[in-house]
């Protein structure tokens, strides 16, 4: 595990397990960028990497700047992170930049510029070949959490599949809808800021959490749902469409409570078959085909392995993961990718 500060640059670059020749996850930029999140994010890539019998450790990059500064701030990142990139880094947009941001990096990254087209397309198709791993999307009632390209993505294979949206998020916004929404319209919200209340009668964000429904697909932020959430959610499964938002303590809670959460790092690896890294990139309809069929492959092999020692899906995704590290001579990270 390492981590630096970038020259010329108010930022850092975490990277996890030592020894590999490449690093890959997620870049961010806000005002203050914590470490322990940016630490916490670069596992979730160490886990999604090993899940996928990849030797590549995850990695996080912090940006800190905003307002009037912010673009200089990111430019003066990315110019700093380009000898990192040509070492074996590669990131992916994450919130407070965008592709365009990072397309110096992403030039350079070896990953084909589809990758990054496709990518909240195969990331929403993805997750909802998770849940359809656990639970059929036929008939089935989802509420978002957080709506954004991902969601709006997920929104579109859910009512391809027969489900229906019943409730969504987005900033201080949300909305019920329980004869089902139109992904289009989502879409509209996200791309034009139509306004999102004319599709459906007002919720509070606890009431949204708490919506009777098949499905709550969450992503906000980290730990999103907390212990004191969990008690709330009247969903059978929480589908993540961000990285980490459910807490440890939460997550013991909704076992407790017999909610399938999905794990992140599988759910939301989609957008791997557009990549390169896991064979002749994907492109087109058939990367949304191979998304799903990743995905659903990922969960079910964890779905194989859940055990006395591994109780829940997350878990024995993680030993999984665990597994092949240690097949590798890799040493195991301390701490599992849990919020």
């Amino acid at each position: 595990m390492g981590m630096r500060r970038l020259d010329g640059a108010d930022g850092f670059v975490v990277s996890d397990l030592d020894g590999l020749e490449r690093h890959g996850g997620v870049a961010r930029c806000a005002p203050k960028v914590l470490a322990d999140s940016a630490w916490l994010l670069a596992r979730c890539a160490t886990y999604q990497f090993a899940s996928l019998e990849l030797p590549i450790g995850g990695a996080s990059v912090g940006v800190n700047a905003a307002g009037d500064g912010r673009a200089d701030g990111v430019t003066a990142a990315v110019s700093a992170l380009t000898g990192a990139v040509g070492d074996g880094l590669f990131v992916d947009a994450g919130r407070g930049l965008t592709d365009g941001d990072l397309a110096p990096l992403h030039a350079l990254d070896g990953r084909p510029p589809a990758y990054h087209e496709l990518r909240s397309t195969l990331t929403g198709e993805g997750v909802a070949a998770a849940v359809g791993s656990v639970r059929p999307l036929e008939g089935a009632s989802v509420a978002i959490e957080s709506l954004d390209e991902v969601a709006v993505a997920f929104a579109i294979a859910v009512v391809r599949q027969g489900g229906r949206v019943v409730a969504v998020a987005r900033g201080g916004d949300a909305i019920s809808a329980p004869g089902g929404i139109d992904p289009e319209a989502l879409a509209s919200v996200v791309s034009s800021g139509t306004n999102l209340n004319d599709l459906g009668s007002p919720l509070t964000a606890a009431e949204l959490l708490g919506t009777e429904a098949t499905v709550l697909a969450v992503g906000s932020k980290l730990g999103a749902i907390d212990h004191e959430a969990a008690v709330s959610v009247a969903a059978g499964v929480v589908a993540p469409i961000g990285w980490v938002p459910v807490t440890t303590r939460a997550l013991a809670v909704l076992g407790r409570r017999e909610i399938t959460v999905l794990p992140d790092f599988l759910a939301l690896g989609g957008p791997m078959v557009a990549s390169g890294l896991t064979g002749p990139p994907a492109t087109g309809s058939e990367a949304v085909t191979a998304a799903a069929a990743l995905v659903t492959a990922m969960v079910g092999e964890a779905a194989g392995a859940v055990d006395d020692d591994h109780p829940s899906l997350v878990l024995a995704a993680c030993g999984r993961a665990e597994s092949y590290l240690t097949r590798q001579g890799v040493e195991l990270p301390t701490s599992r990718p849990l919020g």
